[in-house]
């Protein structure tokens, strides 16, 4: 991918066969040749209308606003470094971070919501879930296996995660380092996800935020008994009423409301 022309015949190869995007990985330093590189890949992948994710790739500096092809960017410590193949472990308040520092700058390809039981290491499922809500990328690029979503008894909630917002809202509480909430809006749908740091706590969200009327809820908080479960519950809520429930250490929540006429 680094010789223009044997870049530009792949390119136009893989457009010839139907395919609409690429996820290029292993760019080297960023030297002036590489850095160049972002923008040749991206203008040449734009002439054959190719949408690119650079993975492994050095943080956003604004390559989308010239190339909206560019849909994400790696730029972040993922779930790639979270992984027992590599016997490394995330500290457990990383995930609170990140929503307020990288993810200020542009989109990242953490490759979020692992649901495998062993590559949890100390996370929850629910706090796996609303990875996909806090950290915000055009092209959600999943870094698990497909039974693992298509059987998940959050697979609704799953199919249903949109790929851009209309509307971000801090929920109170937040603080980096010690928990991350979000309330976000698509359309006329809100989402609610918080990751929680290494210290189990209770969480109350006001639901102050939504319009009038009644709204369905499915909510999808953490199983006291096991991480790799969730405790879900449906239920018809207003504006004028909250969510209560308790967050294990490295636990998290997820709600998906929708006015329910």
């Amino acid at each position: 991918m680094f010789d223009r022309n044997q870049r530009r015949e792949t390119l136009r190869h893989y457009a010839d066969l139907g395919i609409v995007g690429v996820k290029v990985d292993f760019p080297q330093n960023p030297n002036f040749y590489w850095s160049t590189w972002y923008q040749d890949f991206a203008r040449d992948a734009a002439a054959d209308k190719l949408m690119v994710d650079f993975h492994g790739a050095l943080k956003p500096t604004g390559t989308e606003r010239t190339w909206p092809n560019v849909l994400t960017r790696e730029g972040v410590r993922g779930h790639e470094w979270h992984i027992t193949r590599y016997h490394r472990v995330l500290p457990g308040e990383h995930d609170t971070i990140l929503p307020f520092t990288r993810y200020v700058v542009g989109p990242g390809d953490y490759t979020p919501t692992v649901f495998t039981p062993r590559e949890l290491q100390g996370n929850s499922w629910s706090h796996e879930l609303a990875q996909a809500v806090l950290f915000t990328s055009p092209f959600l690029s999943m870094g698990g296996y497909p039974p693992t979503y298509l059987q998940n008894p959050a697979v609704d909630v799953i199919k249903a995660i949109p790929a851009v917002w209309d509307e971000t809202i801090v929920l109170p509480g937040s603080e980096p380092g010690t928990m991350a909430g979000f309330a976000r809006r698509h359309g006329k749908d809100w989402f609610l996800g918080v990751i929680n740091g290494t210290t189990a706590r209770p969480l109350k969200i006001d639901l102050r935020f939504l319009g009038a009327g009644d709204w369905k809820l499915v909510s999808l908080a953490d199983d006291p008994a096991k991480p790799d479960a969730f405790a879900r519950a449906e239920r018809t809520v207003r504006s004028t009423g909250s969510i209560d429930t308790t967050l294990r250490a490295q636990g998290g929540f997820v709600g998906w409301l929708r006015p329910a006429q």
